[in-house]
């Protein structure tokens, strides 16, 4: 009993010192951004205090001072940039008296505010057409190409920390028929219906994609068999539901396979998964075959 007791705690303090790595409890990426970004500025404001004598009159540095509020739109956005310009306007001011100090002070706020703008633009269109590179066009979720990168991340992470992760491969059933008799149009509604599911019935550390067709494919991080079992419940419940507008049931095959256990690659997971779900597919239409069977000869 405390044994297992212990276990379940010291489980909990691992993921809260995770998520406290990861920034989930607090900003950390907002201060990281600002961290960099403010030793970017008093590295240019030393520079160009030390070599003034040598610097052309009246300009500086000037032109790098953009540097710091370029890299705090990029990595932390609007609030980084804005908070960079705030300390950038007070130094000028202060390095540079005025007359009118709080009129100039604004002046310089609006100029850098401006720019920040214009830099948080860019990066955010920047990041929309990655996003869209990454994304499968259907369902919104991972392509494969994506879905390979960050599963290898993932399992990357799950060795160094020397847990479990579980793979699941999806295949829907009787996709072919599905779209035979009712068209392409209510295959592609079920496609959507299925990555829903998908998606409430995750994590936020668990990684989805579709590899195409009607094959998907989630990474379950830091999942054992049991917790493998509890998402494949939630599915299930989910898909059922949710498969409730769609005038035909809709169902899957799934095949599991755990790293560490089965394989430690990713492709080999895939491999490993991939023939689990064949196998379980070919069960499920001997199934369905034989109550077909069952029942014509009940009508006979």
């Amino acid at each position: 009993m405390w044994t297992e007791y212990s276990r379940k705690v010291f489980k909990l303090l691992r993921r809260f010192w995770m998520d406290s790595i990861r920034g989930s409890l607090y900003d950390l990426q907002l201060a990281k951004t600002l961290g960099i970004a403010g030793g970017l500025l008093a590295g240019i404001a030393f520079v160009e205090h030390w070599w003034r004598s040598i610097l052309v009159q009246g300009i500086g540095l000037a032109y790098l001072y953009f540097l710091p509020i370029w890299f705090a739109a990029r990595q932390g956005g609007r609030l980084a940039g804005i908070l960079v310009s705030l300390a950038m306007a007070t130094y000028w001011n202060a390095s540079n008296p005025s007359n009118y100090p709080f009129v100039a002070w604004l002046m310089n706020m609006a100029v850098l505010t401006a720019v920040v703008m214009v830099f948080e633009g860019f990066e955010r269109r920047i990041r929309q057409v990655n996003r869209q590179a990454e994304t499968d066009g259907l369902t919104g979720l991972l392509n494969r190409g994506a879905f390979t990168a960050k599963a290898k991340e993932a399992l990357d992470h799950a060795e160094r920390l020397r847990t479990t992760c579980a793979l699941v491969m999806f295949d829907c059933n009787r996709f072919k028929e599905i779209n035979d008799v009712h068209g392409h149009a209510a295959g592609d509604q079920a496609l959507k219906v299925l990555a829903r599911a998908l998606r409430d019935s995750s994590q936020g550390d668990d990684v989805i994609g579709r590899l195409g067709g009607d094959e998907f494919v989630v990474l379950l991080a830091e999942t054992d068999s049991i917790g493998a079992n509890l998402f494949l419940n939630r599915l299930h419940g989910r898909l059922k539901r949710d498969s409730a507008i769609l005038p035909f049931e809709l169902t899957v095959s799934a095949g599991i396979a755990y790293s560490g256990y089965d394989a430690k690659s990713l492709d080999m997971l895939m491999q490993v998964a991939d023939e689990k779900m064949y196998r379980n597919k070919q069960r499920a239409r001997a199934v369905v075959t034989i109550a077909e069977m069952a029942k014509t000869e009940e009508v006979v």
